[in-house]
Formats: structure tokens, C-alpha cells, sequence
């Protein structure tokens, strides 16, 4: 499942497979969450964003460009938690088995 080039809340979930969306705007109040099950799950945002982000990975890694930090998740897993340029958005990215990535555009 992919989003390309989105703008507006988003919502996209799945049981078995990949999840991505490449957001082109980012807004206060502004919702984005992806989940899976058992796949990857990759949001890019903008290189300015300003947004909360969680992300969880159960089984599997998580990768994030923007400078958050990666930490165990008890009983299992990682999670990243953080704010960035100041928050405003709610960014969601989660998975049971597989990779995080929180990506930044160019």
C-alpha cells in the first residue's frame, strides 16, 4: 500500500504487507498514521516538518533520519519518541514484524 505526495490526514493500515507514504505537507493538527502487521512501514516527510512521531517495531529495526533517538521498547522491541521543528502534526508509524523508517525528504 502507498500514498504518494500526500497532504491531509492519513490513515492506512494493513495485516500482511508494506506501508509508505511520502507526505509533501505537513500541518498542526495534522494526523498520519501507518500500520502493519507483518511488512515495512516508511512515512517520508518533509524536510521541514513539524511533527510528534511515534514509531514501534516489535520484531524487526527502526531507522529515522530526523535526529531522534532509537531506544529498547519493553518487553520487546523499539520505539522512537519525539518532537520535531517544534511539533504540531501527530505522526504514527508502527509494525509487528519488520522495519520503521521515518524518512526525510531532500
Amino acid at each position: 500500500m502507498t500514498a504518494e505526495d500526500t497532504g491531509g490526514d492519513l490513515k492506512l493500515h494493513c495485516v500482511n504487507g508494506r506501508v509508505v507514504a511520502r507526505v509533501s505537507t505537513l500541518a498542526a493538527g495534522q494526523v498520519i498514521e501507518l500500520e502493519t502487521v507483518n511488512g515495512s512501514t516508511s512515512v517520508v516527510l518533509p524536510a521541514r516538518a513539524a511533527a510528534d512521531v511515534v514509531a514501534r517495531v516489535v520484531n524487526g529495526d527502526l531507522s529515522c533520519d530526523f535526529p531522534l533517538p532509537v531506544e529498547p521498547d519493553h518487553p520487546a522491541g523499539l520505539k522512537l519518541e519525539g518532537r520535531v521543528g517544534g511539533g504540531g502534526a501527530r505522526v504514527t508509524a508502527r509494525t509487528v514484524n519488520g522495519l520503521v523508517r521515518v524518512g526525510r525528504q531532500p
